[in-house]
């Protein structure tokens, strides 16, 4: 069997594990269209690109979008070329030519049990070395209880996969 490499835990929109690469980035990404106000009307072939409308004041705008895991794998010769957006997992470019969305600053915010359980489990090192976020970031951003016995988060994470459990009984 391949190795199989994952990001962090997100739980969001179907997705599991955050992306650890560029089509990654662009499958989350049409997970989230609908909140973020973005329709898609061509996706450019053999490029991680798409033409998109976002809604704006006055209506409807059209915008070309780049895609890239890390923003600084976009200073490549012609990657932006004709792009007014980079949607990205981290943004580390800083002065990009063009406006940068970056998906894990949207993603990261909350914490669930489930998430601190498997942050427990696999270490702060699975979620920064996949993240590309450097140790600092990755602990204020997912703080692990070190109060908390493996015990007690064990109970918290089958607690809430048991309320996820009942929610889903409950729609049908």
């Amino acid at each position: 069997m391949a190795k199989s490499i994952v990001g962090p835990v997100i739980n969001t929109r179907g997705m599991v594990y955050a992306p650890a690469e560029k089509y990654g980035v662009m499958f989350l990404f049409a997970r989230l269209l609908d909140e973020m106000g973005f329709v898609i009307e061509e996706i450019v072939p053999n490029m991680p690109r798409v033409v998109a409308r976002r809604q704006i004041k006055e209506g409807l705008e059209k915008t070309e979008l780049a895609f890239a895991f890390n923003s600084s794998e976009a200073r490549g010769d012609g990657y932006l070329n004709g792009s007014d957006i980079l949607i990205c997992w981290q943004d580390d470019w800083g002065d990009c030519p063009c406006e940068v969305i970056e998906l894990r600053s949207r993603l990261m915010k909350t914490v669930s049990p489930a998430r601190r359980a498997s942050d427990k489990i696999f270490g702060k090192a699975h979620t920064s070395d996949v993240a590309g976020a450097s140790k600092s970031e990755t602990q204020e951003s997912v703080p692990v209880g070190d109060d908390e016995s493996d015990e007690e988060l064990q109970k918290k994470f089958n607690q809430t996969i048991k309320e996820i459990d009942d929610k889903i009984k409950n729609l049908f």
